[in-house]
């Protein structure tokens, strides 16, 4: 009974994240990427490379399936979330908290953000059959535009980061 109690109380703030859609999310993304890191090591190995090209290491092929049954997985926590954008974006054009060319960048990233869901929304229907795998009139996929979008929000962050440390540092000086 001690075990189990102990078990317990070490377990709850990881079983409190996993209650959240967005935690489940994170815990299933590091699951992901470790797959993708194995087989990406696999086949750049120089021993391993050549029996993972011919698919001949079942780890490797097990991993391959856990990545994509995860990436089809996680689509759903990320169901609709570019609604959330949409709010986030209205509170974001309304407030005066953050000096303009901050709120300019985020307004950007969060708009990024906003397409970013949508497409990969549109990627996972599309994935479904449901929509076609091609945006409207164009030879582009939803899914080079959702990875577009995706790094250009990353790009901003990044530039949204260094301006807030700039930002900081001006003010204890």
């Amino acid at each position: 009974m001690f075990y189990f109690s102990l078990w317990t109380q070490n377990t709850n703030s990881f079983r409190n994240l996993l209650n959240t859609s967005k935690g489940r999310d994170k815990f299933c993304q590091l699951l992901q990427y470790s797959a993708n890191f194995y087989i990406t090591c696999m086949r750049e190995s120089k021993e391993f490379g050549k029996l993972v090209k011919d698919k001949q290491i079942s780890s490797v092929n097990k991993a391959k399936k856990l990545e994509s049954s995860i990436s089809n997985g996680r689509k759903i926590f990320r169901l609709f979330l570019f609604l959330n954008e949409s709010a986030e974006l209205y509170e974001l054009i309304k407030s005066s908290k953050f000096p303009l060319p901050l709120r300019v960048l985020k307004i950007i990233s969060t708009c990024c953000s906003f397409i970013y869901y949508f497409t990969d929304n549109m990627v996972y229907l599309s994935n479904l059959g449901f929509v076609n795998a091609y945006l409207p009139k164009t030879k582009m996929k939803w899914k080079q535009l959702k990875n577009i979008f995706s790094f250009t929000k990353t790009i901003l962050e990044i530039i949204i980061a260094i301006y807030a440390i700039y930002e900081k540092k001006k003010e204890e000086n």
